[in-house]
């Protein structure tokens, strides 16, 4: 009988567990990661000057036909540097700062709430203070576990909301990368020399020294990778060649660089089902007088639109990439020497609508190929047949 009440009990306590967690899944209160996000990279200055390192961008929605007010946090860290405090901001607005604490930290911020009327969305930051140390190489990251907030009827809330940040990569010095372009693949096919396909990734970057001077990258510190989304098979790049503009030998604190890198998969097993994309998989660059590093982070941008090898070996014509705009559908693709003229299929675009497709040249490559941007609405539905004009 004992057993029995002890079984009775369990299930009563577990139904009660799971009705709280219903309740406050119900209470009118979303929380998601923004889609802009804080840089992955932060310096840590030397200097007593104190650090503040963004850390989390969240999107708070209330979904309540009432007000209701946000009146804490419950966060937790993952870090290898001594922080000094946690700042909460509604928007650009610093609302609450509180020490961290081992098990987890609640930052209470009930008698300065965020007020969200029905339907409302705001954004907040949360930032972390730092300890500033001489050198430093090492990382940071916080998990909001609860959000917690006040009813109308003065009721307090949890809100169970895990949200995971980014990891932020801490250094006193660092190569700061961005993007001038986005990547872009080609296919070229030379049967004069050789019957076999090869892709050609490129990738226009640009490379930023903060804190120290940075050195110059070669071929060897760039990792790219090929894949065949139909297939799944994974190339690495075989050969790879880097430029700067302007050239220089070493990277001065505040500098910036422009940097092409141009990857190619040579003689690739590849055939007319091929869909092709090329990634960054990790950037090593260094600063003067200390240690390379691996940098695989912050390059989820650095990844072309797959490309599209619909030809057979000999053909003039390669489609580079394809996708669909809100508004359109867009193509870009590689002709050889020569006038491109076309050839619809059925009378379903009005060509003499120049409202309705566009064709322009982009880029004229050395052998006088040239690459092409046709952009056709998506209210006008066509197969397009393109021909070279021999």
């Amino acid at each position: 009988m004992k057993n029995i009440k002890k079984i009775w009990l369990l299930i009563i306590a577990i139904f009660t567990l799971c009705s709280v967690t219903r309740a406050s899944a119900d209470t009118g209160l979303t929380a998601r990661l923004s889609t802009l996000q804080p840089p992955e990279s932060a310096r840590i200055l030397p200097s007593m000057e104190t650090n503040i390192v963004p850390l989390m961008n969240v999107d708070l929605t209330s979904t309540s036909p009432d007000t209701i007010k946000v009146a804490g946090l419950h966060v937790s860290m993952n870090t290898s540097h001594a922080v000094l405090a946690l700042y909460v901001f509604n928007g650009s607005t610093l609302i609450h700062v509180a020490p961290p604490q081992q098990e987890g930290t609640y930052l209470d911020f009930l008698n300065n709430p965020i007020t969200l009327a029905p339907n409302q969305t705001i954004p907040i930051t949360i930032k972390a203070s730092l300890a500033p140390v001489q050198q430093t190489n090492g990382s940071i990251d916080i998990s909001l576990l609860h959000i917690h907030s006040q009813q109308p009827g003065g009721e307090m809330v949890r809100h169970f909301s895990y949200l995971q940040s980014k990891t932020v990569h801490l250094f006193s010095v660092f190569a700061e990368w961005g993007q001038r372009t986005f990547p872009l693949v080609r296919i070229e096919q030379q049967p004069q020399r050789d019957p076999s396909t090869s892709a050609v990734a490129t990738f226009a970057l640009r490379l930023s020294a903060i804190g120290g001077n940075v050195t110059i990258p070669t071929a060897n510190h760039f990792n790219v990778w090929f894949t065949d989304i139909n297939t799944g098979m994974i190339h690495p790049a075989t050969q790879v060649l880097v430029s700067l503009t302007p050239y220089t030998q070493s990277i001065a604190d505040g500098a910036r660089v422009d940097v092409t890198v141009t990857a190619s998969l040579l003689h690739a097993d590849l055939d007319s089902r091929s869909m092709i994309t090329a990634r960054m998989a990790h950037i090593v660059w260094s600063v003067v007088g200390q240690t390379p590093v691996i940098q695989r982070w912050g390059l989820q941008q650095m990844v072309s639109e797959p490309t599209n090898i619909f030809f057979p070996a000999g053909k003039k014509l390669s489609l580079i990439s394809g996708h669909q705009t809100q508004n359109a559908f867009v193509l870009l693709f590689r002709a050889s020497p020569g006038d491109l003229g076309f050839q619809r299929s059925a009378d379903l675009i009005d060509w003499s609508d120049t409202n309705a497709w566009q064709l322009e040249v982009i880029e004229t490559m050395h052998d006088g190929s040239r690459i092409y941007r046709a952009e056709i609405l998506s209210h006008s539905t066509a197969q397009m047949f393109f021909r070279v004009k021999q």
